[in-house]
């Protein structure tokens, strides 16, 4: 395939094998850096995604001037491609290239690896660090996917499809993030978007309030909760099953989510903590703070701001000890919390399953 820049100049593309729901993924022939998102020919959306890559392209070079370490981890569209040379049919844009795996959990059991939790940390407090930069610009993440997020083989976290992200910096005009994945939006917009009954792209485009700096940090807290927690959920469990056989069935999480419903907290009834889950008191009394106002407080004003994350993740890494069965915990604990947890699993386990 070939496209053309905003100068008309070609740009040859071979087929990578990655497609999504709004376009697909190419290879940059004679640019291994780069790869190049080509939007579907029929998405309706292809006006507001036009304005929006363009937009965000015109700043790149003066926010890599900026803020370089920043910029690094995202794929920032860099230019925009059309499908003519003389530039009239928008058609995508070119971005750097992420290779790496997503999002690692910083304690995951059984199996446990010191090394590997450490890293996942020191990859969460990069993560923290970009948001801040984003905020500082204008810009919300919105969707928080854990797929957008990767860390690669150099240990550096990288954001993918931030032509996604809400945009609210240039000319005093809003690109809006229109897709969100479940269980990471602020409880007050799931109650927003629930009552007006419009999407949240649609809800910004008629000038509703929708993502702003404090559902990033509902967001955010989330992604380090699951990170810190063996992936579990703040807001899901298991169903609770009573004496007479009787449960209810699982609600959505978005459900639980507006409803401040959470297992950890002991405000959902009929859910208790998943086998694996790490219960809140097991964690370092700074965090359980964190999280208490991060994600079971309903005033959003209370919520940990991305450089507030940073310096706990860091304080939390450098008070960090080893147990014998490979995890690291906080130091204020007597013993592994983590090999608690373990050991409890196996008790739940039946033993021909465990055989």
């Amino acid at each position: 395939m070939v496209v053309y820049t905003n100068a008309g100049c070609p740009v040859v593309l071979a087929d990578a094998g990655s497609s999504g729901s709004e376009g697909v993924v190419y290879d940059v022939v004679d640019d291994p850096c780069s790869v190049a998102k080509i939007y579907h020919a029929d998405d309706p959306d292809m006006f507001i995604h036009e304005v929006k890559v363009e937009a965000m392209a015109r700043c790149h070079l003066a926010l890599c001037d900026k803020a370089p370490d920043a910029m690094a981890a995202l794929a920032w569209p860099s230019e925009a491609l059309y499908r003519d040379s003389a530039a009239t049919e928008f058609a995508g844009f070119v971005m750097r290239r992420f290779q790496g795996d997503p999002l690692p959990v910083a304690c995951e059991y059984p199996g446990a690896d010191a090394a590997a939790t450490r890293r996942s940390l020191v990859a969460l407090k990069e993560l923290c660090h970009v948001v801040e930069f984003l905020h500082h610009i204008g810009i919300c993440v919105g969707d928080w996917n854990p797929y957008n997020f990767v860390v690669g083989e150099d240990g550096h976290v990288g954001l993918l499809d931030v032509d996604g992200f809400h945009l609210a910096y240039d000319r005093g005009l809003v690109y809006p993030c229109g897709v969100c994945a479940e269980g990471y939006v602020a409880p007050e917009l799931v109650r927003a978007q629930r009552e007006c009954g419009l999407g949240y792209r649609e809800m910004a485009l008629k000038g509703i309030s929708t993502f702003t700096p404090k559902t990033d940090e509902f967001g955010l807290a989330v992604a380090i909760f699951r990170a810190l927690d063996n992936w579990v959920h703040p807001f899901s469990g298991s169903v609770d099953i009573g004496p007479d056989d009787s449960y209810e069935r699982p609600r959505p999480v978005d459900e639980l989510v507006a409803e401040g419903a959470s297992p950890f907290v002991g405000t959902a009834p009929g859910l208790k903590l998943k086998p694996w889950a790490l219960p809140l008191e097991y964690l370092p009394p700074l965090f359980q703070e964190a999280f208490q106002w991060s994600l079971f407080d309903d005033d959003p004003s209370r919520r940990l701001a991305p450089g507030q994350w940073e310096r706990l993740l860091g304080d939390y890494l450098d008070q960090l000890v080893d147990c014998t069965r490979g995890h690291v915990y906080h130091r204020g604990f007597s013993a592994c919390p983590y090999c608690h947890v373990e050991a409890e699993m196996a008790k739940a386990t039946p033993a021909a399953e465990a055989a």
